[in-house]
């Protein structure tokens, strides 16, 4: 039996360093859905070995940004209506869960931090940034502070998922509004530590769409 663990080597740590570069390219738009992936051309894009390529592109199929069929394609994944719509009611579901695990931990301390960090969510809104996804800096640090190692271990690729798909729902004015509303009304419920009106704004939030289903 091993009583210790090996070392991480470089093509490990390089590999995460290669999934962030893929990552970041296919969420702006610049490997745009549809484009085809050849491992060769991105080492020598990227200045590596195809090893740290092949993990990362492993880790983008299971998160869902890429899909391969093997000896065809391996090509970056669509985003269709239905997908978006499927995102959006698993976030409200999420966020419901997000909330009720941190809210009750909160400190005071950690309530003025969370109302800092959903003001400058609310000024991302303000300043053009897409509403839903302005958002999701408020349930990571909500999760960061939930105390619950299941969740914060699991966020990291889910919330990967749900800022890629949500990049292409549309949000007009009314939507925006909506949103910046409810996140008024989380920090409310956020600094007088109320957990239920907290849940209740961040279902509400999400549901933009019509036949949004319950979560509880």
């Amino acid at each position: 039996m091993l009583t210790t663990l090996e070392p991480l080597t470089t093509p490990s740590r390089l590999s995460d360093i290669v999934f962030d570069r893929i990552k970041d390219a296919i969420i702006a738009g610049s490997l745009a859905p549809g484009t085809a992936i050849k491992d060769t051309e991105l080492a020598q894009q990227l200045g590596v070995s195809r090893m740290p390529i092949r993990e990362a592109l492993q880790r983008l199929a299971r998160v869902g940004l890429i899909e391969v069929a093997a000896s065809r394609f391996t090509r970056v994944t669509r985003v269709t209506p239905a997908l978006v719509r499927e995102t959006l009611a698993f976030a409200r579901c999420h966020a419901v869960a997000v909330v009720g695990l941190a809210v009750p931990q909160l400190t005071p301390r950690d309530r003025r931090e969370l109302a800092r960090v959903i003001r400058q969510a609310e000024a991302d809104i303000e300043a053009g940034r897409p509403a839903l996804l302005a958002t999701r800096r408020v349930y990571r640090r909500l999760a960061e502070t939930a105390g619950n190692r299941f969740l914060a271990g699991m966020l990291a690729d889910v919330e990967i998922a749900i800022e890629r798909n949500l990049a292409h729902a549309s949000a007009d004015e009314a939507a925006a509004a909506h949103v910046r509303g409810t996140l008024q009304d989380l920090r409310t419920a956020i600094e007088r530590g109320d957990a239920a009106a907290a849940s209740d704004a961040a279902s509400r939030q999400y549901s933009i769409l019509p036949r949004d289903p319950a979560c509880g």
